[in-house]
Parts: C-alpha cells; sequence; structure tokens
C-alpha cells in the first residue's frame, strides 16, 4: 500500500482522529481518549478546539495568547508559517466530541505535585504528615529505606494540607479528643485537652467505621424490610383483585342474562304490539263497512279471543336485584375479613412464640419504684416527690432485703465496660506505638514544667535529660512547651532559660534530610520567628474582619474581639521579651540580637512597644552596659530622655522609662 501523503495526515488530524490508533470515541481507555483531546499547549481538554490550516488542534484562547505573544504566526505543533494569520472558527464536530467526552469522564481530582522537585514537578505519590510535604516516587524513597523515616505517617496525596495540621501547632492532627468532639495534635493533647479522653485518630476512625457498618447493616435490613412489605402488599392486591374479579365476572354473568331475557321479552312485546295494531286497524274499518252480512259472518272470528300471555303476571322486581347484590357483597366482605382475621392470628402466633417471662428484681429497682405483687410490673412510685400522683388503691409497699455477709455475692459482669483508652501508663511497653509515646513524652514534659522553681530545678532538669527525645517532631514539642511555659507565666522565664540551656547541646537527626542533624538552639529560634509571625498573622485577620463587617452589632463584636486579642498579644509579647533576655543571660542568644531588639522597639515609638522596651532593658541591663557598648548604650539612653520630654506618651510609659534611667545611674561607676 503507498505511504499515506502529509496531505491525509492533515486531514486525520483536523478531524481530531488517528488512523494508527483507535478513533477516541470508539477507545476503551479514558486515558487514550484524553490524549486524543488534549490541547498541546495547556495541556489540558480542548476549550472551543479550533483547526490551523497545517490540521493541528488547539484551544481558540491558547492559540490566539500565543499568536499575541510571537512576532511570526506559527503552528505551535509543527512550526508551520503562516504568511497571514488565519480565521479561527471552532471546529463543531470536534466540539460536539469534547462536550460528550466532559459529560461521561468522571471528575477530575486537583493532582498534587512533588514539593522537593525544582525543574519539573512530577506528581505526588505521598503526602507525610511529619514533614508536612508531598514527595514524588523517587523522592519518596528515603522514607522507605531510611529507619527513622520509616516511622513517619505516610497518606495519599492531598491539596488541602493545612485540614490536617493543627493550626496552633504547626504539628499532624494524630488525636481526636473525645470530650470535645474536635481533631488535636499532641502538644494540644498535654495542654489544652490534658485529663481529656483522647485517643488516635485511626482508633477513633474503626469505631466510626464499626458503627457506619452497623448503620448500613440497618439501612439494608431496611431495605429488606421494605422489599417484603413491598411483596405483602403485592400480594395482598393479588388476593383482592382475585376476589373483585371473581364478583365482577358474576354480576357480568347475571346482568348479561337479564339482558338477554329483557331482550326476548321486549321482542316477543313488540311482536305482539304489532298483531294487535293490525286488528284494531281491521276492527275500525269494519265498524264503518255497510256489508252488513259479512260483518256477522266474520264476527265470531273477530270476537274469540286471542293466544297472547297474560303481561300482568310478569313484572320487573328491581328491588330484589338490588337486594340479591347487596347480599352478595356482604357475604364478600364476611369472607375477606375471614381470611384477614385468619392471616393475623397466625403472624400473633409467630410473634408470641418469642415472648419471654420477666421477673423485676427489686434489689436492682430504683428506690421510688414500687412493684406489683407478682414482680411483673411496677405498680407506682413511692417518696416525697411523688406522694401526689401516685394513685395505686393502696400504701407504698417496702421492699427489704437482706445480704449475708458470709456468703460470697455473685457479680454481674457488663457487657460493655468502659475502657480509658486516652490514659496510658508513664511505663511504655514495648508494643505502644510511636504516637502514644510521643504524646506520652509530651505529657512528662509538662508535667516537668508544671513543678519548675528554682529550688527544684536540678531534680526535674535530671528527668528532663532521661526523657527519649529523639526525633525533630519531639524535639520541636518539647521546645514549644517550655516556650509557652515561659511566656504564660513570666515568673518561670529564668528557670526555663536556665532549662534550655542544659538541653541546648542535644542533636537529633533532621526530619527532612537523612544523614543531617538539627540542634536544640536552632530549633528554638526558629519556633521565635514563626511564634512572632503567627500573632500578627492573627491580629491582621481580625483587623481584615472588622473592615469587612457591615451589621452595627457584628462590627462591635468583632471590635470586642480585637480588643481582647490585642490585650492578650500584649501580655504575650511581654512574656516574649521577657524570655528573650532570660536566654540572652545564659548566653543562648548573642548581644547583636539583642541590640537588634532594642532599635526596633525604638522605632516604633507606641506604648506596647515601649513598655517592651522598658521589660527587656531591666532584664538585661547589667550585661548589656559594658565599656564597649557604652556609646550605643549612651544613644538609647538619650533617645529616652527625649520621649520622656516629649510627653506624648502615657504617665505610666513616662515612669516606666525614668525607672530604667535610674536603673543605668544606680550602677556603680556611671
Amino acid at each position: 500500500m503507498a505511504e499515506s501523503s502529509p496531505t491525509s495526515r492533515k486531514a486525520r488530524k483536523a478531524r481530531g482522529l488517528n488512523l494508527d490508533h483507535k478513533p477516541p470515541f470508539m477507545s476503551s481507555s479514558i486515558s487514550s481518549l484524553t490524549e486524543e483531546l488534549q490541547c498541546s499547549i495547556c495541556l489540558d481538554v480542548f476549550t472551543d478546539p479550533v483547526s490551523t490550516p497545517c490540521g493541528h488542534n488547539f484551544c481558540k484562547t491558547c492559540l490566539n495568547e500565543h499568536w499575541d505573544n510571537s512576532q511570526t504566526c506559527s503552528c505551535p505543533y509543527c512550526k508551520e508559517t503562516f504568511k497571514q494569520r488565519p480565521d479561527l472558527k471552532i471546529n463543531t464536530t470536534l466540539q460536539e466530541i469534547v462536550d460528550h467526552y466532559k459529560k461521561k469522564s468522571p471528575e477530575k481530582k486537583p493532582e498534587v505535585l512533588c514539593d522537593i522537585c525544582e525543574e519539573r514537578k512530577l506528581k505526588a505519590l505521598k503526602l507525610c504528615l511529619s514533614c508536612q510535604r508531598s514527595y514524588c516516587e523517587t523522592h519518596l524513597e528515603p522514607h522507605l529505606r531510611v529507619a527513622g523515616l520509616k516511622k513517619h505517617k505516610l497518606m495519599d496525596p492531598v491539596s488541602n494540607l493545612k485540614d490536617y495540621i493543627c493550626q496552633k501547632h504547626e504539628s499532624p492532627l494524630h488525636l481526636f479528643c473525645r470530650d470535645d468532639q474536635i481533631y488535636v495534635c499532641l502538644i494540644c493533647s498535654v495542654k489544652d485537652h490534658e485529663n481529656h479522653n483522647t485517643v488516635p485518630i485511626e482508633e477513633e476512625s474503626e469505631e466510626k467505621k464499626t458503627e457506619l457498618m452497623k448503620i448500613q447493616k440497618d439501612l439494608q435490613q431496611m431495605i429488606q424490610d421494605r422489599i417484603k412489605k413491598i411483596q405483602d402488599i403485592k400480594q395482598s392486591a393479588e388476593v383482592r383483585k382475585g376476589f373483585y374479579t371473581e364478583l365482577l365476572e358474576m354480576m357480568e354473568e347475571q346482568q348479561k342474562a337479564a339482558e338477554k331475557q329483557e331482550e326476548e321479552l321486549i321482542e316477543e312485546l313488540e311482536q305482539e304490539i304489532t298483531e294487535l295494531k293490525m286488528r284494531n286497524t281491521e276492527l275500525k274499518q269494519l265498524s264503518h263497512t255497510e256489508d252488513h252480512l259479512h260483518l256477522l259472518q266474520i264476527h265470531s272470528s273477530l270476537c274469540s279471543p286471542r293466544n297472547t300471555r297474560n303481561w300482568s303476571e310478569i313484572s320487573i322486581k328491581t328491588h330484589e336485584s338490588l337486594e340479591t347484590l347487596r347480599r352478595d357483597l356482604t357475604q364478600l366482605k364476611d369472607t375477606i375479613d375471614e381470611k384477614l382475621t385468619l392471616h393475623v392470628s397466625t403472624e400473633l402466633k409467630w410473634m408470641q412464640q418469642y415472648a419471654a417471662d420477666v421477673t423485676l428484681d427489686p434489689d436492682t429497682a430504683h428506690p421510688d419504684l414500687i412493684l406489683s405483687d407478682d414482680r411483673k410490673q411496677p405498680s407506682g412510685l413511692s417518696g416525697p416527690r411523688h406522694s401526689g400522683q401516685v394513685h395505686c388503691g393502696k400504701e407504698p409497699r417496702k421492699i427489704f432485703t437482706s445480704v449475708s455477709l458470709t456468703e460470697d455475692v455473685q457479680l454481674n459482669k457488663a457487657k460493655k465496660v468502659w475502657k480509658p483508652s486516652g490514659k496510658h501508663s508513664s511505663c511504655a511497653d514495648e508494643g505502644k506505638s510511636e504516637l502514644l509515646k510521643t504524646q506520652e513524652l509530651f505529657k512528662c514534659v509538662w508535667s516537668v514544667l508544671n513543678q519548675l522553681t528554682p529550688q527544684m530545678f536540678q531534680p526535674l532538669m535530671k528527668q528532663m535529660t532521661e526523657l527519649t527525645i529523639n526525633t525533630e517532631e519531639r524535639l520541636k514539642g518539647v521546645i514549644h512547651l517550655i516556650y509557652e511555659k515561659a511566656i504564660s507565666e513570666p515568673d518561670s522565664s529564668e528557670a526555663c532559660a536556665n532549662m534550655c540551656r542544659c538541653l541546648m547541646g542535644l542533636k537529633v537527626p533532621a526530619t527532612e534530610k537523612p544523614g543531617v542533624t538539627v540542634n536544640f538552639r536552632k530549633l528554638l529560634l526558629k519556633h521565635k520567628k514563626e511564634f512572632e509571625k503567627e500573632k500578627d498573622d492573627e491580629m491582621f485577620e481580625k483587623q481584615k474582619e472588622l473592615d469587612a463587617a457591615t451589621g452595627e452589632e457584628e462590627k462591635q463584636r468583632l471590635k470586642e474581639d480585637l480588643e481582647d486579642a490585642k490585650e492578650k498579644a500584649c501580655r504575650r509579647s511581654l512574656g516574649i521579651i521577657k524570655f528573650t533576655g532570660e536566654l540572652f543571660k545564659v548566653k543562648m542568644l548573642t548581644e547583636p540580637i539583642m541590640h537588634d531588639c532594642i532599635v526596633k522597639l525604638l522605632k516604633r515609638h507606641n506604648e506596647e512597644s515601649l513598655e517592651c522596651l522598658c521589660c527587656l532593658l531591666s532584664t538585661i541591663w547589667k550585661h548589656l552596659d559594658h565599656e564597649k557598648a557604652k556609646p550605643r548604650m549612651d544613644q538609647y539612653l538619650n533617645q529616652m530622655k527625649k520621649i520622656i520630654k516629649e510627653r506624648k506618651t502615657s504617665s505610666r510609659i513616662r515612669f516606666m522609662l525614668q525607672g530604667v534611667l535610674d536603673l543605668r545611674q544606680a550602677k556603680p561607676g556611671v
């Protein structure tokens, strides 16, 4: 066979077909059909498909944008150049195929790409909740090979990752609080849900699945019951239809017999009427005749009686027919009632075979409950609350029971025993999952922090060093708990800073980079930045909600919420500043960082920043005010004196600034 010409190949392209493969509308594979209907520019199914003179198909918008951004007008697929820009018209045939495909094809889920790929993003195969990243097949390999990464929780990639992460602590939602019916992370379970019944999400999910299976079973039973009910209704309808059909047939036979009889009687009557009319005519003619002899000759024949029926003896008894019909219908009704009674009786006997003789136990009955003499049913209520409501016709009967002190008392075993699945012993056995071990670790850390005082520092610090903090997730959680304790209770910030100093050398394997370690100090500084950014974002969101509000009540409510948030943020800011100063005192932070904080606080010139400045300087003044830093410290003091002199701030802030100045002047040798 001769080789196909370029023109024929272009024609095939124009029709959106490929003769080397099955046509898209005959292909059994949706993926191959999708490839045939894809635009080579946007790599998506055609939208308003158009054809170029060279025979290739593109989306109309994609092709126009390509030509608008190009100096020459050429085909994006085969690079054939056109002298004039073609007038693009929608390919209606291809458009119909695309519309049909979109209706029949299932809805496509958004594709999640690998977060590690740099140049060409590949499709993600799994999502790691611990790393909070999606990985393609190549970059997923360390999670399947490295022992530390094998413990991470992998799941199918999703586009809405934030729904699986605690927005407060940036930690995966591993647990479910049954008391509050919400998802929580490990840190939430230690702080906000400390005494709540928390279980792993997998365990709660299995219970919900069991409930759903029970509901599904009940639904299936309901379906079967309704199908059986339909069959019963149809059977009843068939029986009723049979009765009515039999009745109608009987009535129809009687009706036909009556009609036949009536027709015969009418025919006979009409015949007699005809004969009588003829005789009447003859008599009328003879009454006027003059032939007397003829009249006398036929007179005897005319006067002789005719052979006719006596119709007075025949009567139509309509009321008797109605009575017969009524009697038949009554008989039919009695028959139906008899059959229904028999059916109900049969069902009642079937139900009675499951009846059980129940005797109520007075020992387990409510004290205010009065049982009948045969103990088969309650007969009333006793006690002052029900004295005016009992109408049993006799005095309330008291029930006395005695318990033997020598005989063993047999206890009934409950079928559903409550088990504290959310509580776990501190002595974890080998079979406990990593998740529960991490949760137990956070509980121990929070318990230590709640007992932390300068006097108890040494024994509590010994407990901290004995804890197994061997993953980046656990180390981040410990840092978050220490940070929360320090800023929520500023008086404990010095002890928390000393604890951070003791843990500064702690190193754990990095989650995202196998073979690399991260230390405590690095994660602490990173957490500090993220925490401050989170506070600013929260204030921004609340201000944005207030600006977008329309109703007066809503504005007032959001305004109050914003004020509460600002007050809370101010207290936390003071805690952060206090803790930052204590970290500097134990040499966890460097001196340039402190100078940078002071400069930023002085530049803002608002009361919150100036109050934080006074708190910071009061904490670190004697460690920062040395000979080398004296010029910078003098510059800070001059700016503070200027603020006091301008009197643009409240008297409280001015007194705090003056207190810092007095602190510097009270220093020996100044």
